[in-house]
This record gives structure tokens, C-alpha cells and sequence, in this order.
């Protein structure tokens, strides 16, 4: 129940994502919903969910939690993160207990990505870190990361870009692979929608652009 691609260099972070999530509705069931899963942690750190909605909830506790702590850099923020969501996770699990589970176990899975620059080195340098779970039940773990992400898998994307090397063309290339793979996705499944975003971190902060 969505669609996030993703690329890493050692100071880029590339990131495409549709805006479908699976969330309860007011009878009780599950509807798929366009909702906003990028939430900013600070100017140089935010996340991204993908899937169930739980994950989405536990973005917004977190930046809440980060903000209140005055938390605004990859050092501080990271390392906070996956307790954060072990001890929350069930807590929000119980407040959505009145709800059917949903009928397809890929539905029940949820990840947390967190991105940002670190400028504490120079030049500044791109940290990422994904959390999931498969079931709202489950216990969120931490999944290691290459230098490519795709949620759900995406075998064509990953093999094309580990033949990359993070130069500027080659960033350009990627770009254009993840807004031609989003629309596909959108077209060929009801698992993705739109607004599709493209994000860029990197020296210059974060930028962020709806694809047209």
C-alpha cells in the first residue's frame, strides 16, 4: 500500500514517493486514503512512511517528540528513533484495536524511513535508516540499507541503479527512472496514487518537488 524509491550516495539522498496509505475508517474497516507521508524533523532530518497508517502515526509522535527535545541534527535524532518506536508502536496498536485487521497480510506490513544530512562533517554527509514491521503486531525492527531502497521490492530498479556512480548525470538518470516507475505503478495498480514527490537532500538542504 505504497510506493517509495530511493537512492544514496555518500552526500545525496534521492527519494520518490506516491501519497496512498491504508488507514481505519469511521465504520471500523480500512479505506485507502492520499495523505501526506513526508514529516519534517528538523531543516536537515525527516521521514517518510510507507504502508499501514500505524507507520505514518509514529512519524508524527516522533517529530512531535523531537521538536519538544529541541533535537534538530542526524546524530541526535537517529539514534532515538527505533526505541522510540518499539515502546510507541503498541501503545498505538491498542488505540486502533477496535479495528478489523486488513484482509491482505502486504497491507499489515509498515516501514519508517528517516533521512538527513549530517553538518557536523565536511563536506556534509547523507545518513539514512529504515525501521519496518510485518504486522502492526510485530516488533518494529531496523532493516539494513544499501545504496538503493524500494518499497515494495523492486528487482528492475535496484539492479539498474547499483551500476551507477552518484555522479551528477547519474543523479539525473535516477530521477527521471523513479517519476517513470511512480506514474507505472499508479497506472499498472491500485497500490499507488497520486501526488507523486521527488525529494533531494544534500549540502543545500532539503528540496522537494511535486511531480506534475
Amino acid at each position: 500500500m505504497t510506493q517509495i524509491f530511493g537512492y544514496h550516495t555518500p552526500h545525496t539522498i534521492l527519494l520518490a514517493t506516491d501519497s496512498l496509505a491504508l488507514c481505519p475508517d469511521a465504520r471500523g474497516g480500512w479505506e485507502r486514503k492520499t495523505v501526506r507521508k513526508i514529516v519534517p524533523l528538523s531543516p536537515s532530518v525527516f521521514m517518510l512512511s510507507g504502508g499501514y497508517g500505524l507507520g505514518l502515526a509514529l512519524s508524527h509522535q516522533f517529530a512531535a517528540a523531537v521538536r519538544s527535545q529541541g533535537l534538530w541534527d542526524v546524530e541526535n535524532i537517529f539514534p532515538k528513533a527505533l526505541p522510540f518506536a518499539r515502546a510507541q508502536a503498541p501503545l498505538l496498536h491498542q488505540q486502533m484495536g477496535t479495528f478489523s485487521r486488513p484482509g491482505d497480510a502486504d497491507m499489515d506490513r509498515y516501514y519508517i524511513l528517516l533521512a538527513g544530512i549530517s553538518l557536523r562533517t565536511n563536506p556534509p554527509s547523507a545518513h539514512w535508516m529504515l525501521l519496518g514491521a510485518e504486522s502492526h503486531e510485530a516488533s518494529i525492527e531496523r532493516i539494513p540499507l544499501g545504496s538503493s531502497l524500494a518499497i515494495p521490492r523492486h528487482l528492475g530498479f535496484e539492479v539498474r541503479v547499483s551500476r551507477l556512480s552518484g555522479s551528477a548525470q547519474d543523479l539525473e538518470t535516477v530521477k527521471k527512472l523513479m517519476e517513470d516507475l511512480l506514474r507505472h505503478r499508479a497506472q499498472q495498480s491500485q497500490d499507488a496514487a497520486p501526488p507523486f514527490f521527488l525529494l533531494q537532500m544534500d549540502a543545500n538542504g532539503i528540496q522537494e518537488r511535486q511531480l506534475p
